[in-house]
């Protein structure tokens, strides 16, 4: 009886040391984890004082035209919102230049036949920037494709 009571003591003070072990191994391992907020729409400011709230990082990856975003506002960000990290971990973020401009040259005062040939010059010039992106070989130079409107 007095060899069973001190087996069923070491037998519950063994579980208790691999249970409190593998919980402080699951803490060490993972650290401590927050879920990514959703970044979509506000400015690189705000997103940075977000993150900054939850212990993470912002890092501005690239930026692009959007005609739906106004510009300086996040339009992607890498790991998705709902995603969870650890913390001092970086989002990383696209954001949006707003909406893509072109020159209009001052025409204003000049004779019409010189305004027409302005505007022609940099219509081609546009149009052989467009076919220059395009991957047609030299042989072969057939816009497929109308990329951008004239300036």
């Amino acid at each position: 009886s007095r060899w069973s009571t001190i087996v069923l003591m070491v037998i519950i003070l063994a579980v208790a040391g691999v249970v409190s072990a593998l919980t402080a191994m699951r803490f060490a391992i993972r650290g401590r984890e927050v879920e990514v907020p959703q970044l979509a729409g506000r400015t690189q400011e705000e997103a940075e004082q977000i993150l900054r709230g939850r212990g993470l990082k912002l890092r501005v990856s690239s930026s692009r035209f959007s005609s739906e975003v106004a510009e300086g506002r996040v339009l992607e960000q890498i790991p998705p919102s709902g995603t969870t990290l650890k913390v001092d971990r970086t989002v990383r973020v696209l954001l949006s230049l707003g909406e893509q401009r072109y020159a209009v040259p001052n025409l204003i005062g000049t004779t019409w036949r010189n305004a027409v040939c302005c505007w022609e010059t940099r219509f081609m010039r546009t149009l052989r920037r467009a076919i220059r992106r395009r991957s047609c070989t030299r042989r072969q130079r057939r816009v497929r494709k109308r990329e951008a409107t004239p300036p």
